[in-house]
């Protein structure tokens, strides 16, 4: 079951009859992964891929900082897609990887700036204690 990113939907596009009080009172904020996370992830979507060598996981989880999960499922579909189409081989090292998480940062990632700022906000505003509120700061550069 794949869950998309809360940050990815601005709170602001939501409709405020639903935003009311007693229609959705539990407001459970999802942080995007972080490096442990985003390297559990890799694992995960690139399971099904052999490996000639070994793939250096961390070193991966290090360049797809401010990426979501869903951000890296889709560099991992594109490198099981590009092995599929023959346009790298099979025997997949870490340095194929990072050209796609290269790409997709050129081509945009599914957060911004901005509605980290209003996710940090509205966090605020409920007055969520979490240590992944730092560390969404310091990756965004707003500590």
């Amino acid at each position: 079951m794949v869950v998309h990113d809360y940050l990815s939907y601005s709170l602001s596009e939501i409709n405020s009859a639903l935003k009311r009080s007693g229609r959705l009172d539990w407001k459970i904020p999802i942080f995007p992964p972080d490096e442990s996370e985003r390297t559990d992830l890799f694992k995960h979507y690139l399971a099904k891929i052999d490996f000639a060598q070994i793939i250096n996981f961390e070193i991966l989880a290090d360049k797809s900082s401010r990426f979501t999960s869903s951000d890296i499922e889709l560099v991992c579909r594109e490198v099981r897609n590009a092995i599929l189409l023959e346009e790298i081989s099979s025997s997949l090292t870490t340095s194929d990887i990072i050209t796609y998480i290269n790409n997709l940062q050129d081509g945009g990632l599914t957060l911004n700036e901005e509605q980290v700022k209003e996710f940090l906000e509205e966090c605020k505003r409920l007055t969520v204690k979490n240590p992944k509120l730092e560390t969404l700061k310091l990756e965004w550069g707003l500590a």
